[in-house]
């Protein structure tokens, strides 16, 4: 059951968690499609780069990936027929995002929510949604809002309460998330690296061990201080956000690139462990009241909201999670994203021990964190190209020769990127299998260039300064 979302409303009072999961298969389009085909004619991401649970006051985030969604499609603000907003009924958020539609679409383009029958799902709000405007387009209606009694007159927007019989050609559905994230053979290099784990202190540091030029020394992680956040911040901010942000800005500045620009992707094969834990032991409690600063860095995307606000990034971030194959699913995104968009995108991984009991239930090996740069060129900081393609097969996965590095491979999700941060220490080329899904593995090509890098981890006179 689901109490009641008032969206838009006067008295609104916040979200009601619901649950949810959906699934769409999407097809190349082809002459034999018929006229009820729902076709995904394009879509539209970016940061706030605001903060962590509150949406920048004027929309500006949501506004940004509208426009870039219809400019992907060819499309004007009229020639949508009906928005199902993200509208998660709080003050703030469904201010933020009357303002970015009422600005960009116009006050004539009926719009609504339809967490009013779901409850928030989270992190499956974005494919619900999808189907709630397949289904609108199919059936010829614009859902309403059911709790929704007196629409907050402030707001511009049509918002519909009732639902509409109407005719829906192009629907434009909106889901952001929390830190402002507003929704074949791949061809990458990679720029820069970013690494720590047990005895791995920063990716210069542990390239002789990783090439067997040195002895490997297991010792507990150290994360350093990010110095992307205020004194304040990183008091608040949890160890996987310090981690994500600590491997991330290493490889920014190995590449020299400029994080406000970049896109990114980040990947985990879960949450936040010890804060999972706090809400969850708070739940058992007698008083069952749990901080909002918790409850937000428990969601999926906290390393990436943060990283955003830190860097100052409007530029696209997705957040992934696939189980073992967290790394492996981060990477063929990542690579997709620089072979199809052509740009640069940064890929950081990460995983994390949960603690008692959960720990005895999803037993993670240990503290790891990755971040790669990857960009569909070559540039002067190229250390490598990298040919990343899934392919059918299992069981041909590459190990590490040390056993402590490939106890560390085999336990920690993230650390599957072992044997292709191996190959880029010994800066030489190799053919490897990463685990992926079922029956799914990906084969990884790595070839020298002939790079024009003075010292590859040691040029630190340009940073992330650009972006603070």
């Amino acid at each position: 059951m689901v109490s009641s979302l008032s969206t838009f409303d006067r008295d609104r009072h916040g979200i009601s968690i619901g649950e949810a999961a959906g699934f769409a298969l999407l097809e190349k389009p082809c002459a034999a499609d018929s006229d009820d085909t729902v076709l995904l004619l394009g879509a539209g991401e970016s940061s706030d780069a605001y903060h962590m649970s509150s949406p920048h006051p004027e929309g500006l985030g949501a506004r940004l990936a509208m426009e870039r969604a219809l400019a992907a499609a060819g499309l004007k603000a009229g020639d949508i027929d009906y928005v199902n907003l993200h509208g998660t009924a709080t003050l703030v958020g469904d201010a933020a995002e009357d303002c970015a539609v009422s600005d960009l679409l116009g006050s004539t383009t009926p719009c609504s929510s339809t967490k009013g029958f779901t409850g928030h799902t989270l992190g499956a709000s974005g494919i619900i949604e999808a189907i709630f405007s397949a289904l609108s387009i199919l059936h010829g209606f614009m859902p309403g809002s059911p709790h929704t009694r007196t629409i907050d007159p402030s707001f511009k927007s049509q918002y519909l309460v009732e639902s509409r019989r109407a005719r829906v050609d192009r629907v434009l559905s909106n889901s952001f998330g929390f830190g402002g994230a507003n929704c074949s053979l791949l061809l990458g290099y990679v720029e820069g690296v970013g690494l720590c784990g047990p005895g791995l202190t920063g990716w210069a540091a542990s390239r002789p061990s990783l090439a067997g030029a040195e002895p490997y020394v297991p010792a507990p992680a150290i994360v350093p201080a990010s110095p992307l956040l205020p004194a304040n911040e990183r008091r608040r901010t949890v160890l996987t956000v310090k981690l994500a942000l600590a491997v991330g800005t290493e490889a920014f500045e190995d590449a020299l690139r400029d994080a406000t620009e970049t896109a990114t992707v980040f990947t985990s094969s879960g949450g936040d462990g010890d804060t999972l834990h706090g809400m969850l032991t708070s739940l058992a409690s007698e008083h069952r009241e749990i901080s909002p600063t918790r409850f937000h860095n428990s969601v999926h995307n906290a390393p990436a909201g943060y990283w955003n606000i830190a860097t100052h990034s409007h530029a696209p971030s997705s957040s992934l999670c696939a189980y073992d194959a967290s790394f492996a699913a981060g990477l063929l995104e990542a690579a997709t994203q620089a072979t199809v968009d052509d740009r640069a995108v940064g890929l950081i991984a990460y995983d994390l021990r949960y603690p008692e009991p959960l720990h005895s239930v999803r037993a993670i090996g240990s503290l790891f964190g990755v971040a790669l740069i990857l960009t569909p060129w070559p540039t002067e900081g190229t250390l490598a190209r990298l040919d990343v393609e899934p392919r059918r097969g299992a069981g041909r996965t590459t190990h590490m020769p040390h056993p402590a590095l490939e106890e560390l491979r085999r336990s920690t999700p993230a650390a599957r990127s072992l044997p292709l941060l191996a190959a880029l220490a010994r800066n030489e080329p190799a053919a490897l299998v990463v685990d992926y899904i079922s029956g799914l593995e990906l084969s990884l090509a790595v070839e020298l260039v002939a790079s024009r890098r003075v010292s590859t981890g040691d040029r630190r006179d340009k940073s992330l300064a650009g972006a603070r």
